[in-house]
């Protein structure tokens, strides 16, 4: 459970800004959350604010609803908070990861797609501003790194690759359209979640990997064969940004 000043750390006033990426795809497949997607019990003690009362009162209430499964009530909740303009990145971060969460419980595939692109948006954001950030200067920082931004945001950005890959079977399938990733966890994740099959359950073969001289770029070859239910193998080419 998050401390008391949980909801201060999210209200940013003045910053009216919101992520409006767009969605990667409309039919995405269904996301299967793992167990550190989501833990339904982050943050239901809030401390009141005096410079935002609304918002405060609509991320109490997401988050109650949210963690008593009342999904279709936590997304409205969520959405209010959104409206108001009052939330700082890491109250964006916050809303945009749980509405995913949210719609993807209510079977709404779309805005679910919608909502994770937003978050990547803000996090992405977020995550150049922690390099160079003291927590003890900076809670908000500190509380984004509690809750773990980093490899959220890798599995995220997996996420939508593999949706899209779903949608447009020829992506990640040759040199001219590969599949566009940060590290090789996020690599992983692509791979597990766009074959259901499970890391331990995986044998790769890398063809090859080099240095593509011009764009200072990294591409890798991957052939990958799942030994857990059917036998399978998968190609995907992958281009490290």
């Amino acid at each position: 459970m998050w401390p008391r000043f949980f909801v201060s750390l999210l209200i940013g006033i003045g910053q009216t800004h919101c992520a409006t990426g767009q969605s990667q795809t409309e039919n995405a497949p269904q996301v299967v959350l793992g167990a550190n997607d989501v833990d339904e019990n982050e943050a239901n003690e809030v401390s009141p604010l005096l410079e935002s009362p609304s918002v405060t009162a609509f991320m109490t209430q997401a988050f109650e609803e949210f963690n008593a499964s009342r999904f279709k009530a936590s997304v409205r909740a969520f959405n209010n908070a959104l409206a108001t303009g009052d939330l700082n990145d890491a109250g964006r971060i916050m809303a945009y990861w749980h509405l995913f969460v949210a719609y993807n419980k209510l079977s709404n595939m779309h805005r679910s797609m919608e909502s994770l692109t937003s978050f990547v948006v803000v996090a992405e954001d977020a995550v150049r501003e922690l390099m160079g950030v003291s927590t003890l200067l900076e809670p908000t920082y500190d509380f984004l790194r509690q809750f773990g931004l980093e490899r959220r945001l890798v599995r995220a950005r997996a996420i939508l690759s593999a949706a899209w890959a779903w949608k447009s079977p020829g992506y990640g399938k040759s040199e001219s359209n590969p599949i566009i990733i940060e590290d090789m966890n996020e690599r992983n994740d692509f791979l597990e979640l766009y074959t259901d099959c499970p890391l331990d359950g995986q044998s790769l073969k890398e063809i090859y990997h080099h240095e593509a001289s011009k764009q200072s770029t990294r591409l890798q070859h991957v052939v990958m064969t799942c030994h857990k239910g059917n036998t399978q193998n998968h190609t995907f080419y992958f281009q490290f940004r």
